[in-house]
């Protein structure tokens, strides 16, 4: 919900409607498990923050990690799947 308070935020902008915005905050509780089961997948947790992100290479560099790690979990999915399908 801060996203939708902070200044600037979702109910700042002039081109989200109030249908658009109903229908995103009524549809975001059914997306929270599907987001906490990919944290503990991936072993990355998210935080809100009112300060900037931090762009020092090292923190791109363990983005980068994070996401090979996400890619790499769905490639064995993948190759599990077709094995067990063939």
């Amino acid at each position: 919900m801060r996203l939708l308070k902070s200044c600037g935020g979702m109910t700042g902008d002039p081109t989200i409607t109030a249908s658009s915005l109903t229908k995103w905050i009524h549809a975001l509780p059914k997306c929270v498990p599907m987001c906490q089961s990919l944290e503990n997948f991936t072993n990355v947790h998210s935080e809100t923050s009112e300060q900037r992100k931090d762009l020092r290479s090292s923190s791109e560099m363990r983005d980068r990690k994070n996401y090979e790690t996400f890619l790499n979990g769905f490639k064995l999915i993948h190759r599990l799947t077709s094995a067990i399908n063939n």
